[in-house]
């Protein structure tokens, strides 16, 4: 269904070919993790299809480590474990800081639609970009940018000859409308679906696809602010909602 494919990254990735997204495997047995040979990366980051917020992802140096991670999601229950080649990021200057740029899109069966201003989520070089309530507890955190969230000017200051404009917001448009294709048929009519996609960017502005984050579908009629907790996310739905009104 189209919420598995938005909701898990085996069902995601596996219905998306090459593209603006890290090379990827899916492996769903014992045995293919064995077999499993790649023929590029030191570093890996082994993922649980459908866990989030740093719960589900862990960084794998070389493959034996990887396959070993692989092992233990499959143990836990996963119906498979991503694997994904780690990408090396760029960097924003106070910290330095790494980051995860946040875009948000809404889906209808028909239609994409792409929010043109991005924000960033930060945090310290040699610390983790997990979920705003682990971050919280870090020392560092709001030490470089308020709230560990950098605006699109932070990011576009970050990369050299207007490389982010160039480069990494129209391949973004690209990685989003691939996913939009491999599941605009599963949508069903009537509905919205309002998603935050997460991209790393590397040095040369390239950016990665690396998950889509499933906020709750919703017919138009039935729409509620209290099925969308985060304030921004809920001021973006109302916004969505108002110009899918006037279409």
């Amino acid at each position: 269904s189209s919420l598995l494919a938005l909701g898990c990254k085996a069902s995601l990735f596996g219905r998306l070919g090459e593209g603006p997204w890290p090379r990827t495997w899916i492996l769903r047995s014992l045995a293919e993790i064995e077999r499993w040979s790649p023929p590029t990366g030191k570093f890996f980051y082994v993922k649980h299809p459908r866990r989030g917020g740093g719960k589900g992802t862990r960084k794998a140096t070389g493959v034996e480590a990887a396959k070993s991670v692989a092992r233990r999601w499959l143990d836990e229950g996963a119906d498979a474990s991503v694997v994904q080649v780690a990408i090396e990021p760029a960097r924003l200057p106070l910290g330095p800081s790494v980051f995860e740029l946040r875009v948000f899109s809404i889906f209808r069966r028909t239609k994409c639609w792409t929010f043109s201003v991005h924000r960033a989520k930060t945090a310290a070089v040699g610390s983790n970009l997990m979920n705003k309530r682990v971050q919280a507890k870090k020392r560092d955190y709001g030490a470089f940018y308020e709230r560990n969230v950098a605006d699109e000017n932070h990011v576009r200051a970050a990369f050299p000859d207007g490389a982010y404009d160039a480069v990494a917001k129209p391949r973004i448009l690209d990685a989003v409308r691939a996913v939009h294709a491999a599941v605009r048929d599963d949508l069903p009519p009537g509905h919205f679906y309002f998603l935050g996609f997460d991209f790393l960017l590397d040095n040369s502005a390239q950016p990665f696809l690396l998950e889509a984050n499933l906020k709750p579908p919703s017919r138009y009629a039935d729409f509620s602010p209290d099925r969308f907790p985060s304030p921004v996310v809920r001021d973006l739905a109302a916004a969505a909602l108002a110009d899918l009104a006037r279409l």
